[in-house]
């Protein structure tokens, strides 16, 4: 009766026919094994978070990427709730979405979400929540599959358990393609998500060789797929493909899946491809600009600089190691002004509880590295380096400014006082042919040379017979200023005019005495009054 099937009235099976339905049965569950090994290899190669949970919210199973992101073991994770995983705040707007799943059976696609790692560090996401149904078709669990560019990429093989049953549904969820090739290069398997394409149908390359279907792609695949054998380490390969017009780049992670096969989890990377190509882009258009920049950049967190770029070092005459040596940025200004300087950046610390200060830009003086003084124009301000509260000060050498600022100055300095000297020195003309220069403030030679111009110029376009010099407004007769008269005299005298000199007081009569200037040819009257009377007679 022992070899009789219950039920079916079939005679007694011999000992080899159970023996034959033995072996069949251990094959059958030897492949069955190797296919969940096989799952499970390919999951734990993955760096997506994913995890499977019941309808009670409890964690069934997680990948190794995901205990390893919360910091936790399998046999830890199992059988908790989300909240006694990660906290109250994030797990309710899960549960959220975990009910839409259990209730209304469809896919939770969110974009773009944020995820804290057991060491604190914030990561984005996006993120996949998809039901299983049982055979009566009700949803019974829900599947989450988290992809990050950080996510942990390390590689796990657990044994045979419950999240067996899940592990081909998790293959179809993840966005992957998944190669089973065997050594000689045959496609053994393949299988993706819903919605991947590839760049060739299944049916044209399954059963048959690599180096028939893509000779150009498979001396690298089968030099790592040999490498992996060899090794047993997984190996990573990056090529490019002509798909649907256009050459796309494929990351493949190669790892062994049997004694003589591997298999091939190929990613699409083209758009984190393009996103590194604009990021390397644009920081070598940065350092392009940073290292041809007229402008000093510095940056100071924790009282300390942290950066500081070749632009502010050429300023000062220095490397920039060895201006970051120095104690900035108060080295950057002269001794008197450091007092002020650093009143202002520390000003710029952020009050508790309140908002960082507003930058500030002001003027300094600064020292070069050889001892030239320049002149600078700070702007420093509160920023955010590395997710850290910083200082950051831009300066421009404004020396060049400052010298033409002064020149400019000295300029206008210059023609005020040749416009004073001209108020000073006037020259009027009282008649058709008298003229009257009076004279006020002291004579020097510059103004001498400008008074003897104008007294022949006047004379010539005026075609004067008599001049009359009033020294009335010199407060003091020296003997430059009688030698510069007597030229004055000699000169317009050449012109064919004559030089009357009124305004002698009797002490200025008295130096010129003493000084012994002879004043000969030259008429001289005590008062103006009196020498435009006699220039009228004359």
């Amino acid at each position: 009766m022992s070899g009789t099937r219950a039920g079916d009235g079939a005679p007694p099976e011999g000992p080899e026919a159970l023996r034959r339905r033995l072996a069949e049965l251990e094959q059958v569950e030897a492949e069955l094994r190797g296919r969940l090994a096989l799952h499970e290899q390919i999951q734990g190669c993955l760096p997506d978070l994913i995890s499977v949970k019941d309808a009670n919210r409890r964690i069934l199973f997680a990948n190794k990427a995901f205990c390893d992101f919360y910091g936790k073991t399998l046999e830890q994770i199992r059988g908790l709730t989300e909240a006694e995983l990660t906290g109250a705040d994030r797990s309710e707007r899960h549960g959220e979405q975990d009910g839409q799943v259990f209730e209304a059976g469809i896919f939770v696609n969110i974009p773009s979400e944020t995820l804290e790692r057991y060491d604190g560090k914030v990561m984005h996401f996006h993120t996949v929540r998809c039901p299983v149904r049982d055979g009566a078709g009700k949803v019974a669990r829900v599947i989450i599959c988290s992809r990050g560019i950080q996510a942990d990429a390390s590689v796990s093989a657990k044994g045979p358990g419950r999240q067996g049953a899940h592990n081909e549904l998790l293959l179809n969820l993840i966005p992957d393609l998944h190669f089973r090739i065997a050594r000689d290069g045959t496609y053994l398997d393949f299988s993706a998500a819903k919605g991947v394409d590839t760049a060739l149908p299944p049916s044209y390359f399954l059963g048959k060789k690599m180096q028939d279907v893509t000779p150009d792609l498979a001396p690298l695949v089968m030099a790592s797929a040999e490498a992996a054998l060899q090794t047993g380490e997984m190996q990573t390969i990056e090529f490019k493909m002509y798909v649907h017009g256009a050459f796309l780049d494929y990351e493949a992670r190669i790892l062994v899946s049997g004694p003589d096969e591997v298999v091939s989890i190929v990613r699409d990377v083209t758009q984190q491809k393009r996103v590194e190509q604009q990021l390397r882009e644009a920081e070598a258009r940065f350092r392009s600009l940073d290292a041809q920049s007229m402008v000093g950049v510095y940056i100071i967190q924790g009282g300390r600089p942290v950066y500081a770029n070749p632009g502010l070092a050429a300023m000062y005459g220095c490397t920039p190691g060895e201006l970051a040596a120095q104690d900035l940025p108060f080295a950057l200004v002269v001794e008197e002004d450091r007092a002020a300087f650093r009143e202002i950046v520390e000003g710029l610390a952020a009050p508790a509880g309140g908002p960082p200060g507003r930058g500030v830009q002001r003027g300094f003086r600064g020292r070069r590295r050889d001892g030239t003084p320049i002149h600078i124009d700070a702007y420093v301000a509160p920023t955010v380096f590395n997710g850290e509260a910083a200082i950051i000060g831009m300066v421009t050498d404004v020396t060049g400014r400052h010298q033409a600022e002064a020149e400019r100055q000295r300029l206008q300095e210059e023609v005020m006082r040749m416009q004073l000297m001209e108020l000073s020195t006037p020259l009027i003309p009282i008649s058709e042919r008298v003229m009257v220069m009076p004279i006020i403030g002291t004579l020097d030679d510059r103004r001498a040379l400008l008074m003897m111009e104008r007294l022949l110029l006047g004379v010539t376009e005026h075609r004067a017979e008599v001049t009359i010099v009033d020294i009335t407004g010199i407060p003091s007769v020296t003997t430059q200023t009688a030698a510069a008269l007597i030229r004055c005299a000699q000169a317009v005298r050449m012109l064919g005019a004559r030089v009357l000199l009124t305004g002698i007081r009797p002490d200025v009569a008295k130096t010129i005495v003493d000084l012994g200037v002879d004043l000969g040819g030259i008429v001289t009257l005590s008062t103006l009054k009196a020498g435009i009377a006699y220039a009228m007679k004359m």
